[in-house]
C-alpha cells in the first residue's frame, strides 16, 4: 500500500509557508530569500532545485528547520520516502514554533505511509495533533489518521483508567454470614477467615467493601491476516491488568489487608473471521487465555462465539450472538465450569441523530461446585445524544442482572465436618441494579486521546447476605479518537 500526495493533502503539510512569492534569481540571495525560493520550488514541483537550495542552507546551518522542511518535501516529491521522513524528523527537532513542528510531523507521517510503515505514520499524526495550529488542521489530521488506521493491518490500542470508589474491591456491605437476615450458626471452628462471636461467623475484613481506587491498564493488538470485499480474518492478543489502591480507612475494616490481594491480570489470544451477508455480517470468533488472581494462576479458559449483525434500515441495527466458554480451574480450591450464553442488541436512531440501545442476555453456568449451576438474565437500555452537552459528549445507561442458583450450598466450617455444609432453602437469588453516566471531552484531547469521566452506581441484593453490596465510583479514563 502506498498513499499518494493528493490523498494525504501535502498542501496542508506545508501550509502558507509554501505560498510565498518567488525571489528574484539574478541577484545574490540572503538565507531568507533562499528559503522562499526553496519553498516556491516545492510548490511548483521543482524538487531538484529545492534539494540544491536546502543542501546549501544546511551546509551553512545544520539546524535550519526550514531547510530541513524544504528538503523533506522535495525528497517526498522525488520518491525517496525514507529520506523524506528522516529530514522531516530533523525539521520537527529543530523547529522553533508549533506551526513548523506541525508541518514537519505531517510530512513525516505521509512519508512513513508511503514506506508502508503505517503504525509509524499514526505515531507522527499523533505528534502533529499535539502542535496543531487550528481546528481545521486538527480535523484534517484526525481524518487522515482514521484513513491510515483503516489501511493498517496492525491495530494497537491502549486503555487506562482510575476509578475512586467506596467499594474498590467489590466486597459486601454485610457483616455476618446470614441468609435472608438470619445469622448462620457455625457448627465448628472458624473457616474462611472470619471470626466467631456467639457462634455467629462474621465476614472476613478483606471480603467487606473497602474504599480505595481501582485502576486498569489494557494493551491490545489486532493483526489483519486477510481482507477482501466479502471477508476479513484477524488475530489478536491482549493483556488487561487491574489493581486496587486502598485508602487508609480500609485498614480499620480489614487490618493487615494488602493491595496485592485484589490484583488480577487477564491474558487473551484470539482469532476472528468476519463474512459479509445480506444487509450485514456474520462473525465467528475463538479465544483462549489465562486469569491470574493475586499473583497466582487461577483459571485457563477458551471461548467460541458466532454473531449476526443486520442493518434493518437506516435507523435500526440488530445483532444477536451465541457463545460458549470453558473455564479450567488451576487453583485446587476452585472448580471447572462451562458457560453458554445468548445476547441481543438493538441500536435505534431517533430524533436528529440521537441513538437508543437495548441489549439483553441469557446465560447458564454448569459446574460441580457446591454453589451449583446458575442461570442469569440481564437487560440494559442506553441513550446517546447526537449533540454535545456543553463541552462533553455524553451517554447514559441503566440495567438489571438477575442470577439464580436453584440449589445453593456452602461450607460453614471445616471441610471434613459433615455438619458444616449449609444449604439455602429455595436456592440463592441475586439481583443487581446498575447505572452509568459517561462524558467524553473531545476539545480537551491530546495526541488523539480524549479524556473520559464515568460515574457508576450499582446495588446488589441477595438471599445470601454475604453477597449484598453497593458501589459508587467515578472513573477517569482515556480513549483514542482513531
Amino acid at each position: 500500500m502506498s498513499l499518494t500526495l493528493s490523498k494525504f493533502s501535502l498542501v496542508l503539510c506545508v501550509g502558507a509557508a509554501l505560498a510565498a512569492p518567488v525571489a528574484a534569481q539574478d541577484v545574490d540571495l540572503s538565507f531568507e530569500d533562499a528559503r522562499i525560493l526553496g519553498r516556491q520550488a516545492v510548490t511548483t514541483g521543482n524538487s531538484e532545485l529545492a534539494l540544491q537550495i536546502s543542501a546549501s542552507l544546511l551546509e551553512a546551518d545544520p539546524e535550519d528547520a526550514d531547510a530541513w522542511l524544504i528538503r523533506a518535501a522535495a525528497l517526498l516529491q522525488s520518491g525517496d520516502a525514507t529520506a523524506a521522513r528522516q529530514a522531516a524528523a530533523n525539521a520537527y527537532r529543530f523547529a522553533p514554533t508549533d506551526p513548523r513542528r506541525y508541518e514537519a510531523a505531517r510530512i513525516a507521517a505521509l512519508s512513513a505511509a508511503n514506506e508502508d510503515r503505517l503504525t509509524l505514520s499514526q505515531l507522527w499524526l499523533r505528534r502533529a495533533l499535539t502542535v496543531s495550529p487550528n481546528d481545521t488542521a486538527t480535523q484534517q489530521t484526525l481524518r487522515d489518521a482514521a484513513q491510515v488506521r483503516r489501511q493498517n493491518p496492525l491495530s494497537l490500542d491502549v486503555n487506562f483508567g482510575l476509578y475512586p470508589s467506596d467499594n474498590a474491591n467489590g466486597g459486601t456491605t454485610a457483616e455476618v454470614i446470614s441468609v435472608n437476615g438470619d445469622p448462620i450458626i457455625a457448627p465448628d471452628l472458624n473457616f474462611g477467615g472470619g471470626t466467631l462471636e456467639g457462634g455467629v461467623r462474621t465476614i472476613a475484613g478483606s471480603d467487606r467493601a473497602l474504599p480505595g481506587i481501582r485502576g486498569n491498564l489494557g494493551l491490545s493488538g489486532t493483526y489483519r491476516l486477510s481482507e477482501s470485499e466479502t471477508q476479513r480474518t484477524s488475530v489478536s492478543a491482549s493483556i488487561d491488568a487491574r489493581y486496587v489502591w486502598l485508602f487508609e480507612e480500609a485498614q480499620t475494616i480489614a487490618p493487615g489487608v494488602r493491595n496485592s490481594e485484589f490484583a488480577s491480570t487477564t491474558l487473551t489470544f484470539g482469532v476472528e473471521h468476519l463474512r459479509a451477508a445480506e444487509a450485514g455480517t456474520w462473525t465467528y470468533a475463538g479465544e483462549f487465555g489465562e486469569f491470574v488472581d493475586a499473583g497466582d494462576l487461577a483459571t485457563r479458559f477458551a471461548n467460541m462465539s458466532v454473531s449476526r449483525g443486520l442493518a434493518v434500515s437506516d435507523t435500526l441495527f440488530l445483532r444477536g450472538s451465541f457463545d460458549v466458554q470453558r473455564n479450567l480451574a488451576v487453583d485446587p480450591r476452585a472448580d471447572d465450569s462451562t458457560r453458554a450464553g445468548l445476547r441481543g442488541l438493538a441500536l435505534l436512531g431517533v430524533g436528529d441523530g440521537d441513538r437508543v440501545s437495548l441489549s439483553f442476555g441469557l446465560s447458564k453456568v454448569f459446574t460441580p461446585a457446591l454453589s451449583g449451576d446458575s442461570d442469569t438474565v440481564y437487560a440494559q437500555i442506553g441513550y446517546i445524544p447526537n449533540e454535545m452537552v456543553g463541552p462533553a459528549r455524553v451517554q447514559v445507561s441503566a440495567g438489571v442482572v438477575y442470577t439464580d442458583w436453584s440449589d445453593y450450598a456452602f461450607l460453614n466450617g471445616f471441610a471434613n465436618d459433615p455438619n458444616a455444609l449449609v444449604t439455602i432453602p429455595g436456592g440463592r437469588q441475586d439481583t443487581r441494579l446498575f447505572s452509568s453516566l459517561t462524558a467524553s471531552f473531545p476539545d480537551q484531547s491530546y495526541a488523539g486521546f480524549t479524556p473520559v469521566v464515568t460515574i457508576n452506581v450499582s446495588d446488589t441484593t441477595s438471599d445470601f447476605d454475604q453477597f449484598e453490596g453497593t458501589s459508587v465510583s467515578v472513573g477517569f479514563n482515556v480513549e483514542s479518537q482513531f
